[in-house]
């Protein structure tokens, strides 16, 4: 596994090695709205996530990414197998990049909420 798996612990800088990797796999059991999964969206990586907290919210199943069931670890298993096809990877990962940049960029988010601001001041 060592020949295909880093293991590195705490990073303080994340960005060069999802710079390195193909897949992000988000296998929590409880999450609110994942930082990480926005990392791995942002780099274009090909992404496997449970289906807790917000996480499908942020990666749309067989779009952004694949969406499995958080407590049953073969559905990770195939998940990750069927991101080993390059194009199909690729796909998800260009879409979730796109996601990213569209949806939840710091400007977007920003525009949004003045929106909704707007129109609750105008109720």
């Amino acid at each position: 596994m060592s020949n295909f798996v880093d293991f590195v612990g705490p990073v303080l800088d994340p960005l060069p090695y999802l710079a390195k990797a193909d897949i992000g796999v988000n296998c929590s059991h409880q999450e609110g709205f994942s930082n990480a999964l926005l990392e791995y969206m942002a780099s274009g990586l090909g992404i496997v996530a449970t289906d807790v907290g917000g996480n499908g919210e942020a990666v749309r199943h067989q779009i952004d990414g694949i969406i499995v069931s958080s407590r049953k670890p073969p559905e990770m298993t195939l998940a990750i197998m069927a991101l080993f096809e390059k194009s199909f990877r690729e796909r998800l990962g260009n879409s979730a990049r796109q996601r990213a940049i569209n949806t939840f960029a710091s400007r977007n988010c920003m525009v949004s909420y003045a929106k909704m601001y707007r129109e609750l001041i105008e109720v």
